[in-house]
């Protein structure tokens, strides 16, 4: 008898030890659990923040192609009104040559018949 209560003593003695290791264990498993999704949490917010950050810097990249290729096109129009200024300077210019030719006639005749 005096066996027996020394085998369950022994047995309790260990259930009691095994319990309180894996109670521990649960314990240390919770807090890392818990340190764990913090740390979800905390990645998924920032990469929410840089999924907004990207969104902005698309949307400003999109508007600043739609401003350079309104430009673009400004430019172009100027380029083209500008082609058309310099024909009709070159228009006039040439007209002013040939009056200064007649002129230059006019005046050599009236000078003869003088």
């Amino acid at each position: 008898a005096k066996e027996k209560t020394v085998a369950l003593s022994m047995y309790l003695s260990s259930k009691n030890e095994l319990e309180t290791i894996l109670t521990n264990e649960r314990l240390k498993f919770r807090e890392e659990l818990k340190k764990a999704q913090s740390s979800v949490i905390l990645s998924t917010a920032k990469l929410e923040e840089t999924l907004l950050t990207n969104k902005s810097m698309s949307l400003a990249i999109k508007e600043t192609d739609s401003a350079a290729a309104s430009m673009e096109l400004e430019i172009s129009e100027v380029k083209k009104e500008l082609e058309v200024s310099q024909k009709e300077l070159s228009w006039m210019r040439s007209n002013v040559k040939k009056q200064d030719q007649i002129i230059a006639q006019v005046e050599n005749s009236s000078a003869e018949h003088a």
